[in-house]
């Protein structure tokens, strides 16, 4: 209020100092069929409907689960997508601009309400929202686009929290790093390009991440039955004449030669190990810097005798997978590994 009484005492020549809303048209547009029967039309709104339909269903959710893990409730995504639905449905016949989460007006509502907030606030808002239109639209002609903002802006803030950006930093780097993506490219392009790119950087790290999965040598821990990572647990021995070798992930086409060459790259390491007489054992395969802590698998200087693969992570296999793997068990076999 104060903003818009400064903005219309300061205007000059009715021509305010700050930009201002300006005239808000009053009263609702009259409900109206969908034109029907217009084939042409249909086809030509089928794709912008569909990727309409699937941003406003993204931003949905993405809007949502922010303020449902800050206020301790869940969401369901199929009732969300139902609720999109009704809601454009019913706002066709009005015309309406399509259906979905906004940001700035959820942050508002949340940093008045907090978590004792229910749906029924959107009732009131909508009945709000129907007297302004119809009656109060000349009020909000000399309110400055600034207080807007700073509206928005102070709602906003409370979604920001720095602890939790130092938790997601201390647990996995790439969260964190997809967390700064997200904010740089929302701030920068907007809610709706700024998801785009974000949901884009998260496939992109799933995808590599399928790529390039962890995988370890284990080795038993002295004096237990268990059995650990050796480069996580240095004390950890592996069987004699043996290397188990564990993958973490499902094998398929996109990561069926990392398999292969992170073993390859431990058998090596195996055939490189020395002799109790200080002479290297006449290695197989060509030495490498890929396992170098792992020169020391065989305790006794013998020559690898066993490759045993913990698949406890492997829940699918495809046929490029699986034709790798029967040309590995025949390439070790003609090795005399088993």
């Amino acid at each position: 209020v104060a903003s818009a009484v400064f903005a219309y005492a300061t205007a000059t020549d009715g021509a305010p100092l700050l930009p201002t809303v300006g005239r808000v048209p009053a009263g609702l547009p009259s409900p109206r069929w969908p034109v029907r029967g217009d084939s042409a039309l249909v086809f030509a709104l089928v794709r912008p409907a569909l990727l309409v339909a699937f941003f406003s269903y993204v931003v949905t959710i993405s809007v949502a689960k922010p303020f449902s893990l800050k206020n301790g409730y869940t969401i369901d995504p199929n009732q969300e997508l139902v609720a999109l639905g009704l809601c454009n449905i019913v706002g066709s016949f009005w015309s309406a601009y399509p259906a979905s989460a906004s940001l700035s007006r959820s942050a508002l509502v949340a940093s008045l309400t907090g978590p004792s907030g229910t749906p029924m606030h959107g009732l009131w808002q909508a009945g709000v929202v129907l007297l302004v239109l119809t009656l109060l639209t000349p009020a909000f002609e000399w309110l400055p686009y600034a207080a807007l903002a700073a509206i928005v802006l102070c709602a906003v803030a409370s979604l920001f929290d720095p602890c939790r950006v130092r938790a997601i930093w201390n647990v996995s780097r790439p969260d964190a790093g997809l967390w700064a993506l997200a904010f740089v490219s929302t701030l920068a392009l907007g809610v709706q390009l700024g998801i785009a790119v974000s949901v884009g950087g998260s496939m992109l790290v799933i995808v590599l991440h399928s790529m390039r999965p962890h995988h370890a040598v284990l080795g038993r821990v002295p004096g237990t039955a268990v059995y650990r990572s050796r480069r996580l647990y240095p004390e950890a021995r592996s069987p004699n004449r043996s290397l188990i070798f564990r993958w973490d992930a499902s094998i398929h086409f996109a990561n069926a030669d990392h398999f292969r060459d992170s073993l390859m790259a431990h058998i090596r390491s195996y055939a490189t190990a020395r002799t109790p007489t200080g002479r290297a054992t006449a290695a197989p395969f060509p030495p490498s810097a890929e396992a170098p802590s792992l020169s020391r698998a065989s305790e006794t200087g013998a020559p690898l005798h066993v490759v045993i693969l913990e698949f406890g992570g492997v829940n699918n296999v495809d046929t490029t997978a699986l034709r790798m793997l029967c040309d590995l068990a025949r390439e070790m076999d003609q090795r005399g590994i088993r």
